[in-house]
């Protein structure tokens, strides 16, 4: 039986979506892709992989790496997400400054201030002492650039959470910091534990707040204002990562054989107000038929024999070849010159219907298929 099936990729969903008296103007929980999606370890210094839907660019950081282990730098992968999957950087010892594991998300088209930036993270290591920076995020203008940074930094004694500005100001919550210890000590609730992070960001009024698991730890003010003209319209996950320069022995690292450890990300969310660590409701979902071919479409797949479904449903074709009378029928074809053929040669790809349709099949997650 032939089988003739429209490629497919997953959609990211960004969209606007109410929320109580909130607004989610993004978000990504990365449970829409129906198979883990990586970013290899080609390249000298940093791998360009095909974005996926909804995003504009995917880099992976690939200076220095060698051997096998790990099989990817960073991807969306099921063992990353709390429920489902999530996105996962694999970290080096000492990475370089210039290159990155970043994945850029498209543009966010409303205008909202302040908003708050909620996710979900994890660490396998939490001694960045002697970081320069771990960025978790990178925020962007109108003109797609950097203005708010929010990272990991490390001071020599300790770790903390830092918000940078394009302006050279920062903000530090040194109340709150991943511990200081090494592989060879327990971890205290923190390390290898899935965290609920929340930045508020209030531009207009130059006010931080920092949240870990819901508790405030802080709200802060830049010494240098940014632009009050300034808003968030993009959202970049990760950055530059993992400047540690530690040395083994003397400041902690962890083993070179394995030269690296993970950093999680889940459940990102960025809202018109506090979004908080309990879930938020699932978007709507995906279907063609308020779509303007759809009834064309279907009216032609009823006639000849395809479906329209969704890629995790594609049906199993229809085969002869486990009838009783397969076997023989074979056998007397075989020595006969004869075969067992598909008379059902139809396909869709000349209908005038067919581009959109294949179109957005591609963009959400459907195919057309004849069982």
């Amino acid at each position: 039986m032939k089988l003739t099936t429209i490629i497919l990729s997953m959609v990211l969903c960004v969209f606007l979506a109410s929320t109580g008296n909130s607004t989610v103007l993004w978000q990504e929980d990365f449970d829409r892709f129906n198979q883990d999606i990586t970013c290899g370890k080609s390249g000298s210094n940093e791998t360009q992989c095909t974005a996926p839907t909804g995003y504009t660019s995917w880099f992976a950081e690939t200076k220095g790496w060698s051997g096998s282990n790990p099989s990817f730098i960073n991807g969306i992968v099921s063992t990353a997400g709390r429920e489902g999957r999530g996105w996962r950087i694999n970290l080096r010892t000492v990475c370089a400054t210039n290159y990155e594991n970043v994945l850029n998300a498209n543009k966010i088209s409303t205008d909202s201030n302040p908003v708050y930036l909620r996710w979900y993270g994890r660490e396998s290591w939490n001694d960045f002492r002697y970081s320069s920076y771990e960025k978790l995020f990178r925020l962007k203008n109108n003109s797609g650039s950097q203005i708010i940074i929010p990272e990991w930094m490390g001071d020599g004694t300790k770790t903390f959470f830092r918000v940078w500005l394009n302006n050279s100001s920062v903000m530090d919550w040194t109340n709150f910091n991943l511990k200081t210890f090494t592989d060879s000590v327990a971890p205290d609730g923190v390390k290898d534990v899935w965290m609920c992070y929340e930045l508020k960001i209030d531009l207009a009024n130059n006010k931080y707040e920092f949240f870990v698991n819901d508790v405030s730890m802080g709200e802060k003010s830049a010494k240098k204002a940014l632009s009050t003209s300034y808003r968030v319209k993009g959202v970049a996950i990760g950055g530059n990562q993992n400047n540690v320069a530690c040395t083994s022995g003397t400041k902690p690292c962890w083993t070179p054989s394995s030269d690296f450890k993970t950093r999680d990300y889940d459940d990102i969310v960025l809202s018109t107000e506090k979004v908080g660590c309990a879930p938020i409701a699932p978007p709507v979902p995906i279907t063609p038929v308020n779509e303007s071919w759809y009834l064309s479409a279907k009216t032609w797949c009823d006639a000849n024999g395809y479906v329209i479904v969704e890629s995790i449903a594609v049906p199993t074709k229809v085969t002869p070849v486990n009838e009783t009378w397969y076997a023989n029928a074979k056998t007397w074809c075989d020595a006969n010159g004869w075969s067992i053929v598909d008379l059902r040669t139809a396909t869709p790809v000349n209908e005038t219907w067919y581009l959109s349709a294949k179109t957005w099949c591609d963009n959400n997650g459907w195919v057309i298929v004849k069982p």
